[in-house]
Order: C-alpha cells, then structure tokens, then sequence
C-alpha cells in the first residue's frame, strides 16, 4: 500500500514541476514582449537595406536532392548483408530496381532544372 502512495505521490510531483516550469516559461515570454526588443539593431544606426531578403529555393532543393542520395547510399550498404541472406537473382533484381529509382529520379531533377547551379 505505501508503494502505490509513493509512487502516485512521484507522479503528482512530475506533474507539478512540468506545471511550474510551463508557467515560469510562459511568464518569462510573455514578461518580455517588447516592440524595441524585436526591431533589428544595425549598430545604432538607420538601416541601409532591407535585411530580410527573400531566400532562394534552390537551395533547399539541393539539399533535399542531397539527403535523397544519401539514404539510397544507405540502402546500398544494406544490400550488402542482404546478399548473404537470399539468393544472388533475387539480389540483384532489387539492386537494379533501386539503381533505376535513382537514375529516373536523378534525370526528373534534371529535366526540372534543379541541378542547374545558376541562380
């Protein structure tokens, strides 16, 4: 029986320091809002250009093409203890599925423009 206290008292615990802390961040966010704190501060003096420029998606998509590769590298290095497992036919017929994947994918890219390096 004292088990079970403890351990409802451990629990309403938890609680309450999630509770306190969700009210000390909330309080401290709040207690902070301020119209000066958030202008941008270029050295005291007035801005010369706009510094929220807009940002080029072309980037983004290359580091999407990027982490696509990358994971296919991983399947590749999977492959290698899955051929020890299963027959060599059945290994290569995915080897070549997964390369055609990459080869379609890579030549969509490239008819899209988005291996184009000028912006």
């Amino acid at each position: 029986m004292m088990k079970f206290i403890l351990m409802y008292f451990l629990i309403l615990m938890i609680f309450f320091f999630i509770i306190c802390f969700l009210v000390i961040f909330l309080m401290k966010k709040f207690m902070y809002l301020d119209n000066e704190k958030f202008s941008i501060f270029e050295c005291g003096f007035e801005l010369m250009s706009d510094l929220r420029l807009p940002f080029s998606l072309h980037f983004f998509f290359i580091s999407i093409i990027f982490l696509v590769f990358d994971v296919e590298i991983i399947f590749f290095v999977s492959f290698i203890k899955l051929l020890n497992l299963v027959s060599f036919f059945f290994f290569f017929f995915f080897l070549i599925i997964i390369i055609l994947i990459l080869i379609l994918g890579f030549l969509y890219e490239w008819m899209k423009g988005m291996l184009c390096w000028i912006i």
